[in-house]
């Protein structure tokens, strides 16, 4: 359809509704928690991948995920790869993956939103679960890395379909490296990393993008694209200086809740130092 962008995510926030339901069918506070959580992360970490997912729509001028495909002969992680990380990043957190697993981490409240439930119920949660990383994988690589494009797959179909798979499957791979690699965050470091940094970086990529694709029509080509990455890198650069400072600020005017004090020892007296008392 040629509104695919949007179609993706109406029907990546159906899943939210299920989870939701689940905590509060359950009637256990841990579920009734976890589905609070759930809902809070996914929908804030929802923002900044709706922003960036106007990035690619922006530089192929269509909504329709083949022709976004098609319009990458040189993919779109190159033209545009802060738009591409926060989108990754993003995608980790809508999954639930680890670091971003905190609705159902065993160390926080049990089992999360489905820790009444058991058997096939139980399974089709984690079947969910796994089958949701790999669509959010191959997303990914249909907006940002060409989907089926390749050495021969215009000639030769076919090998479109396994560079596809491929692609998502390098994708897949490397958000399992990251689950197993970066420790869990807390719930406010999870908040506020989306709304704190990936919001604001979103949105920024998207200016930059929009004023670098107006100045620079598609005719000039590669000219187009080293503009692009130039403003890409000096996007990057200025975030990274401005969080720098912003966490050395921070760090300054943090108040101490409560100060160190030395615990009281009581010594007690023996029988020979106690005064007589009379009866």
């Amino acid at each position: 359809i040629n509104v695919g962008v949007l179609y993706l995510i109406g029907v990546g926030a159906i899943g939210e509704l299920g989870i939701i339901l689940a905590g509060l069918s359950s009637n256990n506070k841990y579920a009734l928690l976890g589905g609070f959580r759930a809902v809070a992360q996914l929908l804030s970490y929802e923002v900044p991948m709706a922003i960036t997912l106007l990035v690619p729509v922006m530089l192929a001028g269509s909504m329709g995920l083949n022709d976004i495909a098609s319009a990458q002969r040189v993919a779109f992680i190159f033209q545009a790869p802060v738009a591409a990380l926060v989108f990754f990043i993003a995608g980790i957190a809508e999954n639930g993956r680890a670091p971003f697993d905190l609705m159902e981490a065993d160390s926080e409240i049990v089992a999360g939103f489905n820790i009444e439930y058991s058997g096939l119920k139980f399974g089709m949660y984690y079947v969910a679960d796994f089958l949701h990383a790999f669509t959010s994988a191959m997303i990914f690589t249909t907006l940002f890395l060409g989907a089926w494009r390749g050495p021969g797959a215009e000639q030769f179909p076919i090998l479109g379909f396994f560079y596809l798979f491929i692609k998502t499957a390098v994708v897949y791979l490397l958000t399992v490296t990251i689950r197993f690699t970066v420790p869990r965050l807390r719930i406010d470091q999870m908040m506020a990393f989306a709304w704190k940094y990936l919001t604001p970086l979103a949105l920024a990529s998207l200016l930059v993008t929009a004023i670098v694709d107006k100045a620079a029509p598609p005719e000039l080509g590669l000219l187009r694209i080293a503009l692009l990455i130039s403003a890409n890198v000096v996007l990057f650069l200025i975030a990274d200086r401005l969080v720098t400072i912003y966490r050395k600020q921070h760090e300054k005017t943090r108040k101490v809740v409560s100060e160190f004090r030395p615990v009281p020892v009581t010594v007690r007296k023996t029988a020979a130092e106690e005064p007589e008392v009379n009866s």
